[in-house]
């Protein structure tokens, strides 16, 4: 094993002659040319890289190469940071989660710093291979800060991915992958801050399209930290996944991002594949399950909601820009093996869309071939959640008045159980006059042991259901309370 000790605080914002930041390139000699699987690459934690970081080389099984902090106990003999690194991402946590080991923005200065640089491209990305060749794999990253940031962008505004796991790429950046082999594998983000910038953007700010773009499989994000990742020009999520089989672990973050802070499906795709359709294997913590999401706080900031006390408009010049972007927390338009349990759910609203926790909503026009244009959301548990401050506790829905006949069972074995809703309200804002439970097409649907606090003016009742196959519903208790006069005064906290 080496150990390369990278980054030199003295040299942050300077350029060589070709106006390549000297850090970033430094750091991406070590990577491209010196690093071999089980080395260290130690980043000093005053220092910043500004430009896009290539994961040009691979670790292999049980020598992952690790991109550290030299503030982790294990880099530097210290223990500035909450927890020492992993290896693999064979992770056995003991229940609940231990959050002590979740970073938070107050990290940032034992935290060096990349910065993405060029509107479009990202601070970190595994290799772009060419097609039929293997993707970046075995690389762990942990303490590091990944960041859009206005004094460092250029050509415009807008960072579309703060770190972007993908294989073979378009020109535009789209997934050009066409087979298993091309994906990124076995990557692990351990107690990472990703961010765009705090404020209402407008000139000298940036604005963040997605924090972590997870195209790939063996993908584990822990720990980490997703703050300000906001626009009002598109969509935007702190993670987001729709061309790789996962599996995918996203295990005790912060998430707090404008549209869908989670987000799987909703992109084209050039390969048959379903995101969570590899699952991990046994002995994994996760085992069976092919997108876990487990013990994350998943929220978004109510300074971006219009009606409540000290919002924030964007103050971007553009025409579209009079609110943020924002529809629901978790959405699910391609996946399947999925279990979203055990997570705090705090804040969402329309216009945009619903406003739910829980959006099931399969697009069209993304399948792997035209005579598949339908995704699909099947074998889907959400469990032992607790949600607040939301206009619905979930809504499940399809392209569209009529699914053909050829395309059956776009939504199939959906469970909603032992979750605590409270404070659903329309007060948050209301999208269309619905029921609590919107449902249509869905074939197999369990709602059991769920126990909901709502506004009393709910028009339509508990649960609508359009050719619905299979509706089983148990609940504990649908209880009415007052209506707020004022939206909370704060978030809560778990």
């Amino acid at each position: 094993m080496t150990v390369y000790n990278v980054g030199d605080p003295l040299k942050n914002g300077m350029n060589d002659s070709s106006g390549k930041d000297l850090n970033a390139q430094a750091l991406q000699s070590i990577i491209s040319n010196a690093a071999h699987p089980g080395d260290w690459i130690v980043l000093n934690h005053l220092a910043i890289f500004a430009g896009t970081i290539g994961l040009t080389t691979s670790g292999l099984p049980g020598q992952p190469i690790m991109m550290v902090s030299d503030q982790i106990s294990t880099a530097s003999g210290g223990a500035t940071l909450p927890f020492t690194p992993g290896t693999l991402p064979n992770l056995k946590p003991s229940l609940p989660w231990d959050q002590t080991q979740r970073v938070t923005p107050s990290n940032a200065s034992l935290m060096p710093k990349i910065y993405a640089t060029i509107i479009g491209y990202p601070a970190l990305a595994t290799a772009n291979n060419a097609s039929g060749t293997a993707g970046s794999s075995y690389w762990t990253m942990q303490g590091i800060e990944f960041a859009c940031f206005g004094p460092y962008l250029t050509g415009g505004v807008e960072c579309a991915d703060l770190v972007l796991l993908d294989g073979p790429r378009n020109a535009d950046g789209t997934t050009a992958m066409t087979q298993d082999l091309e994906q990124p594998n076995f990557i692990v983000f351990d107690q990472c801050y990703f961010h765009g910038q705090a404020g209402q953007g407008g000139s000298g700010t940036c604005i963040t399209r997605r924090g972590l773009r997870v195209n790939g499989k063996n993908l584990v994000v822990q720990n980490c930290s997703f703050n300000n990742i906001k626009t009002w020009s598109a969509d935007n999520q702190c993670i987001n996944g729709w061309g790789g089989s996962g599996p995918i672990s996203v295990i005790n973050n912060f998430l707090e991002g404008t549209t869908e802070n989670i987000l799987f499906g909703g992109g084209y795709v050039k390969w048959n594949v379903i995101p969570g359709q590899t699952v991990w294997p046994a002995g994994n913590a996760a085992a069976g399950w092919g997108i876990y999401v487990r013990y994350n706080t998943i929220t978004k900031n109510p300074l971006w909601n219009s009606g409540y006390p000290g919002y924030q408009r964007p103050t971007d010049s553009s025409p579209q820009c009079d609110h943020w972007s924002v529809k629901n927390l978790v959405e699910f338009k391609n996946a399947t093996n999925v279990l979203v349990d055990g997570n705090f759910l705090q804040y969402s609203w329309p216009p945009d869309q619903q406003g739910a926790a829980l959006g099931i909503n399969v697009s069209t026009g993304f399948g792997p071939n035209p005579s598949q244009p339908y995704e699909t959301v099947t074998n889907l548990t959400f469990s032992n959640n607790i949600v607040d401050s939301c206009t619905l506790p979930c809504y499940i829905n399809y392209p569209g008045l009529n699914v053909p006949p050829q395309v059956p069972d776009l939504m199939r074995s959906i469970r909603i159980e032992n979750n605590l809703f409270t404070n659903m309200s329309w007060h948050w804002g209301r999208y269309v006059s619905q029921a609590l439970f919107p449902i249509r097409a869905i074939k197999g649907l369990t709602l059991a042991n769920n126990t909901v606090r709502l506004d009393p003016n709910f028009e339509s009742g508990m649960v609508t259901s359009a050719t619905t196959n299979t509706l089983t519903d148990t609940n504990k208790s649908w209880s009415s309370c007052p209506t707020v006069a004022t939206q909370p005064s704060g978030p809560m906290h778990r």
